[in-house]
């Protein structure tokens, strides 16, 4: 999984599951940033939302969705 296709996943949960289309949660999410893995041993990527309220909520629990099927990024 590469951070760009990690970030649409995401977007796409999102939009199934909050509403609003792709490119309003793609915007939302921010860039997915990946990591190094030698640093970040459960995981090595990270988002940075721009959101707030409610559409925070939803980007902090897909997060933990998606990053507990997929940790690491290449």
């Amino acid at each position: 999984m590469t951070p760009t296709a990690l970030r649409h996943l995401l977007a796409s949960i999102l939009t199934a599951a909050a509403g609003h289309d792709e490119a309003y949660w793609l915007e939302q999410i921010g860039e997915v940033e990946a990591l190094p893995v030698w640093n970040n041993v459960q995981s090595n990527w990270r988002v940075s939302p721009i959101a707030t309220g409610d559409d925070l909520h939803a980007i902090t629990r897909a997060v933990e969705i998606v990053r507990s099927e997929h940790p690491y990024v290449d």
